[in-house]
């Protein structure tokens, strides 16, 4: 893929044709259906491009539509959290087949966004750790979403905790290699992870709640000894 100067590529609603294109070409920034079509009806777009970008704004619009994140490709956090609800249904009645949670929350997001790439920066970081996830949990399970908060992802596999937590090891260990650099910074990939087996017994959202609290727990206790370093 050709490389774009980082000034030129707008964050959000593109004016020009080019700054679309760039956009679309370099995956940075966010776009909507809109964007497409105003531009469309804006500028003198040969009648042969004019239903191709006017198609891209429809496709864009069937993405968000079906639940998923326009940012990363995982679903959003509606989604996945409709997916996990039907499955912890279909885990209570079947309870052999085993349900388990992960919850990651991505660090550095706010050291991203602070760089001279801005919230561009920011995105890249949330795209290339959105990548990993799927190339390591993808291929048990496709519950794989963006929670509520921005920087927050979760993640559901049937089967126990002793089982996905094999698959947290390779998870770990991709981010250990896993760099980026961001608005001339260096950016070593991590995140906080807490894993939960459900009980099928128990409310869905409380043990949702409990496992949220863990990560926060755990994140905590990782910075505060960070500091006496």
């Amino acid at each position: 893929m050709p490389e774009f100067e980082q000034s030129q590529i707008p964050k959000e609603n593109p004016q020009t044709l080019e700054e679309l294109a760039l956009m679309v070409e370099s995956g940075e920034g966010r776009l909507i259906g809109d964007d497409f079509r105003r531009i469309s009806k804006e500028e003198e777009v040969p009648e042969n491009l004019r239903s191709i970008v006017d198609l891209a704004g429809r496709l864009i619009d069937e993405r968000e539509k079906w639940g998923i994140d326009r940012l990363t490709g995982l679903l959003n956090c509606t989604r996945i959290e409709a997916a996990l609800k039907g499955s912890f249904e279909r885990y209570r009645k079947n309870p052999e087949d085993r349900l388990t949670i992960v919850f990651s929350d991505l660090d550095k997001l706010k050291q991203a966004n602070s760089t001279q790439e801005g919230h561009s920066g920011g995105d890249r970081l949330i795209s290339a750790y959105a990548e990993i996830l799927k190339e390591v949990y993808g291929k048990k399970t496709d519950m794989i979403g963006r929670w509520f908060v921005g920087d927050e992802f979760m993640v559901a596999l049937r089967g126990g905790a002793e089982s996905v937590e094999e698959l947290n090891k390779v998870f770990k260990e991709k981010l250990r290699t896993s760099k980026l650099k961001i608005g001339g910074q260096d950016f070593n990939i991590s995140a906080t992870v807490a894993t939960k087996e459900l009980d099928p017994k128990k409310n869905l959202s409380s043990q949702i709640k409990e496992v949220s609290q863990e990560l926060i727990k755990t994140k905590r206790k990782r910075d505060e000894q960070a500091k006496k370093r």
